[in-house]
């Protein structure tokens, strides 16, 4: 009796450690078809390659492969670039809000303003792995020139997005059109002029 009990024991323990191993072995599985491709925003799983300072204010001398139209930011633009199967390069228009894209090789088509000066409107132009959230342009001393005023030129470009001081100026220094930024007060939109203070 003690051994017939002993053996239904033991056969019992191996049943339910069969069955833990089953239902782990059931978690792995269905764990490994959950898995997700997961990146930080600045990367793209297309042939990713590090930016390496590949963006900046500059000319291209071609028309654009595509381009999308009521493209807000600079920021959507690299990511549309990113998502687009033949861009190499953008380039964002931002008194169009036109975002162009062109394939080929960012050094081979781009003029940046640090190396010289091209025809045309200069512009925010990037490798398709850069994004315009990184960008971190080389500007020149303030001097001064921020104070209080109730006067204001008509803007050629305005945010809902943007309304704070910080995020307005930051905007602002990322485009090469941008000479003087408002908030109203910090409550109101963000709005850009081409004149300067």
């Amino acid at each position: 009796m003690t051994s017939f009990f002993l053996t239904f024991c033991l056969s019992f323990i191996f049943s339910i450690q069969s069955f833990f191993y089953a239902l782990w072995a059931v978690f792995i599985l269905s764990y490994s078809l959950l898995c997700l491709l997961i990146g930080s925003r600045n990367c793209s799983p297309r042939d990713y390659q590090e930016c390496n300072g590949n963006i900046g204010f500059g000319w291209i001398d071609k028309e654009p492969d595509e381009h999308n139209s009521n493209v807000v930011l600079e920021a959507d633009c690299a990511h549309i670039c990113m998502k687009n199967g033949l861009c190499d390069v953008w380039q964002y228009d931002s008194l169009s809000q036109t975002c162009n894209m062109f394939s080929g090789s960012f050094s081979d088509m781009v003029t940046l303003d640090s190396d010289g000066t091209a025809s045309g409107r200069k512009m925010l132009i990037g490798a398709r792995s850069c994004s315009s959230d990184f960008f971190k342009p080389v500007l020149g001393a303030c001097n001064g020139q921020m104070a209080w005023n109730n006067n204001w030129p008509q803007a050629y470009r305005s945010f809902d997005q943007y309304k704070t001081v910080a995020t307005c100026a930051r905007a602002c220094s990322i485009d090469p059109m941008c000479l003087s930024w408002y908030v109203w007060d910090g409550q109101g939109d963000c709005e850009f002029s081409q004149l300067p203070l």
